[in-house]
């Protein structure tokens, strides 16, 4: 099994560069382990008057969700693209890791819609970690039923063909 693929939500729309992008960078850097889908390498900010780029935006993020294995989510404000992607992410079956600081007010429909909200990286990191080895044993669980169907259809095979 590859690197899990975490894509990393969070506000951009009326965003400095720094709120925007800071904190992706550090995630990058100080969780190697993992593969990233950052939407801020599509950076559309001052673009979003221009004719179809609300599909593109939209279409393109929903790729990256669906390709990945997990969203992280960095609450520092209200954002409304991000609750969308939220919401997406759910109901493809993404987990997703909520990070904001423990007196953050959160609304009940991204609550209800966050597999946990931690405070701190570091535990989103742990979390994800935790379903990483989920994932990984349900994968070897599936790979040696797998391995023992095609055991079995060699065998009958075999029968068949003598």
């Amino acid at each position: 099994m590859e690197k899990l693929i975490v894509y990393l939500a969070g506000a951009i729309n009326g965003c400095t560069d720094e709120q925007a992008k800071d904190w992706r960078e550090y995630v990058k850097t100080a969780y190697p382990q993992y593969s990233y889908l950052d939407p801020m390498r599509n950076d559309y900010r001052g673009r979003e008057n221009e004719p179809g780029i609300d599909a593109e935006i939209v279409e393109g993020d929903k790729a990256d969700i669906a390709e990945s294995d997990i969203m992280l989510v960095n609450y520092d404000k209200p954002s409304v693209g991000t609750s969308m992607e939220v919401f997406y992410a759910t109901s493809i079956g993404r987990p997703v890791i909520v990070v904001a600081r423990p007196d953050t007010v959160i609304s009940p429909w991204l609550k209800y819609h966050s597999t946990v909200i931690v405070p701190s990286f570091a535990e989103a990191f742990a979390k994800i970690a935790e379903i990483e080895k989920e994932y990984r044993e349900s994968f070897d669980v599936f790979e040696d039923e797998v391995s023992g169907i095609v055991a079995n259809v060699s065998a009958l095979f075999s029968t068949v063909l003598k």
